[in-house]
């Protein structure tokens, strides 16, 4: 069940993700925007932990959400877990 949002873009936006950790198998950061894979980011793992309040990352990865209506998934296809510390928005929404 990956998360899902309904946005109204008036112009282009962002979803901006901010990665702590991984596991050891890597996770693969993918985005669709209504049911199309518009973006994909691998993460390797980096420090073989495998401990989610490891600093591995602490990276912000953005990704582009055009304007107007789209039902916009954010989803991790790796091979296992990827600790996501936050998410941002930023534009102009209806």
């Amino acid at each position: 069940n990956p998360p899902t949002f309904l946005v109204d873009a008036v112009r282009a936006a962002t979803l901006t993700v901010k990665v702590g950790a991984v596991a050891t198998l890597g996770a693969r950061l993918e985005v669709s925007v209504d049911g199309k894979r518009v973006a994909a980011v691998d993460l390797p793992d980096r420090d073989g932990k495998n401990d989610g309040e490891a600093p591995e990352y602490n990276r912000e990865i953005t990704f582009h959400i055009p304007a107007g209506r789209h039902r916009v998934t954010l989803d991790n296809s790796g091979g296992d877990w990827a600790r996501l510390l936050w998410l941002e928005w930023t534009g102009r929404f209806r």
